[in-house]
């Protein structure tokens, strides 16, 4: 009798722990492209739900095998931690932006629809490591299929708050393990949600401004300030629930969003999560809200800046312009001379990125093949996209900058002027939270536009001198184009394009820098919009000053980017003329074995062609005018590649003229 006793009371703990570890109230919604589970929780706390799916109906645990499963979620998994934080209330999540809030009895897990058809759904629960796979039809599984498409989800209201007498309309985009081409994966975890803010100002069209927060601030902080009276603007933040932050890039695939201890992965994939977040914030933006999708600008302070960095750089054909204050060029950089700097090897900043990335030696893979910290370093990325229809970048840091640190920026400087990235960069002595600053940095972002434009600017004659990444080399206040501007209104047709750029002094807070007279830089057009050069064109450009031509060049044109070199700008505006013309009966090959150099280019009397390199001992040299006309023609037998050709073209009248030295061909202007 004892032992049936202790039997019956066996049974009925297990039936009471089996009870106690199955939802009730399960239920499931379609909407725009994802399914929305809800489920009364559990009294106990430290609970897991798991969610499967499957095409027939899920009656038995032992199913449970051959059902897809979709993640998990944990405890309070309807509580909007993040805004309750930022408010310092608490805030429950909608589903639908015409419902009520969830309630802290109540669970959500979000999933995303992969798949056209008809689904089941089932949800367990994990309790000290022990899964209850107890299923019970119309309890905690679905009796009836949901309908589902693919389609592109959307973002769903939650309330709009008062900020700093401002208005804030909050949004959650529920993301998911599971993806599609229309939603890429934002997370590695089953349901998770992120909160941005929408502030709507004027009227249409509207500039939008993507406002990236930093370490310490939300998805609110900053939104406000110094709007526009026409702007919209979103703000984002990038916290994870174990209160770290992606960089706003991503993180491992096997990284723990809720442990505060990550060991640093050595093999795997790191993703881009964050990246893909903002281009479908982005997209969804241009095609949901009123905004001009010409007028998109990123801004953001120190890890904001670096987020609208390089997200500005991986998605160029987005933005117009990014206003960077003391942003982070290379997160691939090691070895700042300062050796409190906060990414140096072993240091806080370095140790936080290696738990989400991995270390810098392991330069894990990404989810796009290409190692991480390759795509996380400012000087490759100017490189990768220097064909690219890149925005305009305005940046200033500081050389007493410990946090993001100053060498790095070096290194970025001289890629910005070999790739010919153009933009505005500044420094002074300034420490991260802006003590010491100089420069008045305010950038005018809504002057530049995608469907415009503009002048890119690299080896300037009077740019100023960073140093080698010591706080004693170099200039303590400097910029990279600071100096050059130029008039809003640029003539971009099909044949001609003229723009006037000018010299102006800058704003410090002790008075201005005043520009000199003037100076000679490369200028790059970038973003053409008409102005459509075929290859092997003649590309003609002048500079003129007052009434008077002061330079005149030509070149062949082989496509990609048009860079006039050195043109020389004036304080009071330098008029840039460029055309082209498609010379006529010259065979201009695709592979040049020969190189060489005119002086003086243009000429009057004589030309001199030095520099040759050849690859045969007899060559010749024509002169053809843009029509074919043969001018000169000339047979070298036994050349000598050190010598120099000089030929008198005083007779030839005034125009363009081609020298095709063996197949190689280079123009000069006769006056």
């Amino acid at each position: 009798m004892k032992q049936k006793t202790v039997l019956l009371l066996t049974f009925l703990l297990h039936v009471n722990f089996l009870s106690a570890t199955t939802v009730t109230g399960f239920e499931a919604t379609y909407n725009h492209g994802q399914v929305f589970c809800t489920w009364n929780n559990l009294t106990s706390a430290g609970i897991q739900y798991r969610l499967y799916q499957s095409t027939s109906p899920i009656i038995h645990g032992s199913q449970l095998a051959a059902c897809d499963y979709l993640g998990a979620v944990r405890d309070s998994s309807s509580y909007n931690k993040r805004l309750s934080e930022a408010e310092s209330e608490p805030y429950f999540f909608k589903i639908d932006s015409l419902a009520f809030p969830l309630d802290v009895n109540t669970g959500l897990f979000v999933t995303t629809t992969v798949l056209d058809g008809s689904f089941y759904y089932a949800l367990t629960t994990v309790a000290f490591g022990i899964e209850d796979t107890t299923i019970i039809p119309g309890v905690n599984s679905l009796n009836n299929p949901v309908s589902e498409m693919v389609e592109r989800p959307l973002p769903v209201y939650q309330v709009t708050l008062v900020v700093s007498s401002h208005m804030a309309d909050v949004y959650v985009l529920y993301a998911s393990l599971t993806a599609t081409e229309l939603f890429p994966r934002m997370v590695n975890v089953g349901s998770y949600p992120f909160n941005f803010a929408v502030n709507r100002n004027g009227f249409p069209p509207h500039p939008l401004t993507i406002r990236l927060s930093g370490g310490g601030s939300n998805f609110l902080s900053g939104i406000f300030s110094d709007a526009a009276p026409d702007e919209y603007r979103i703000g984002l933040d990038d916290w994870l629930p174990n209160d770290e932050r992606s960089s706003w890039f991503g993180y491992h695939e096997q990284y723990d969003i809720f442990s505060h201890d990550n060991p640093p992965p050595v093999t795997g994939i790191n993703y881009d999560y964050a990246l893909q977040r903002l281009e479908y914030i982005i997209d969804w933006a241009i095609r949901n809200l009123p905004v001009d999708s010409n007028s998109i600008y990123f801004s953001g302070v120190s890890s904001g800046a670096a987020g609208s960095f390089f997200a500005s750089l991986t998605y160029p054909d987005r933005i117009a312009a990014a206003s960077l204050n003391v942003p982070k060029f290379d997160l691939s950089f090691l070895h700042d001379p300062d050796t409190t700097n906060n990414y140096n090897e072993g240091m806080p900043g370095r140790l936080r990125v290696d738990t989400l990335l991995g270390t810098v030696p392991t330069n894990l893979t990404t989810n796009s093949g290409v190692p991480t910290y390759d795509l996380l370093n400012g000087g490759w990325l100017a490189h990768e996209h220097a064909n690219d229809n890149v925005p305009l970048l305005f940046a200033v840091n500081g050389k007493r900058d410990t946090m993001v640190g100053w060498a790095e920026k070096i290194p970025y400087y001289d890629s910005v002027n070999a790739n010919r990235l153009g933009g505005y960069y500044f420094w002074d002595l300034r420490k991260h939270n802006g003590d010491g600053e100089n420069w008045i940095f305010s950038p005018d972002l809504f002057r530049y536009h995608r469907n415009v434009s503009f002048p890119a600017f690299s080896n300037c004659s009077v740019n100023d001198d960073p140093g080698n990444g010591n706080l004693s080399s170099g200039d303590s206040l400097g910029s990279i184009n600071g100096f050059l501007d130029w008039n809003d209104f640029i003539y971009d047709d099909s044949s001609d394009y003229h723009l006037g750029v000018f010299m102006k002094d800058l704003p410090v807070h002790f008075g201005a820098v005043i520009t000199p007279d003037s100076c000679f830089t490369d200028l790059t057009l970038r973003r053409l919009q008409n102005f459509n050069v075929p290859p092997s064109a003649m590309i003609l450009w002048e500079t003129v000053h007052g009434s008077g031509v002061v330079q005149k060049d030509s070149f062949l044109y082989s496509g990609g980017l048009i860079t006039l070199k050195q043109v020389k700008i004036f304080k009071d505006t330098s008029l840039i003329r460029v055309s082209f013309t498609i010379p006529t009966q010259v065979s201009i090959p695709e592979d040049h074995p020969q190189q060489f150099s005119l002086f003086p280019n243009p000429a009057n009397g004589q030309i001199t062609i030095d520099g040759i390199m050849i690859s045969s001992t007899n060559i010749l040299v024509t002169i053809s005018d843009v029509t074919g006309k043969k001018w000169s023609e000339s047979t070298f037998v036994n050349f000598n590649k050190d010598q120099n050709i000089v030929i008198d073209v005083g007779e030839f009248a005034t125009g363009i003229y081609f020298v095709n030295v063996n197949g190689s061909v280079k123009a000069f202007v006769k006056q």
